[in-house]
């Protein structure tokens, strides 16, 4: 589904689009290596699928990639999946900050 998604919307669209890729990167000793608090972080979306070394790939290759090397599901996934479908809610705010700010694992 990524596949088909980078490649049938998002690569139809213009690539002088600008989008909001909406992830900041912190390197270990805690500097800013992307964005910074407060700044917008945007880019072209031909600048981001350029830089996506994925989207180069054909459908094969692409799944092979993403899915050889996939962490474990953090030990809170189905709750949080199931605060996310309404299913469930949180017991109180500091589940909830505890749920937004905890071990984040982004599949691709």
């Amino acid at each position: 589904m990524a596949y088909h998604t980078l490649h049938e919307r998002f690569g139809r669209l213009p690539s002088g689009l600008t989008v909001l890729p909406g992830h900041v990167h912190v390197e270990p000793d805690g500097t800013w290596a992307t964005g910074r608090p407060g700044t917008l972080v945007a880019a072209t979306l031909g600048d981001v699928l350029d830089g996506l070394a994925p989207y180069g790939l054909d459908e094969p290759a692409f799944v092979d990639r993403v899915t050889s090397d996939l962490p474990e599901k953090p030990a809170n996934y189905e709750r949080v999946i199931r605060i996310n479908r309404g299913v469930d809610e949180a017991a109180d705010e500091t589940e909830d900050i505890s749920l937004e700010t905890g071990r984040n694992n982004c599949a691709v």
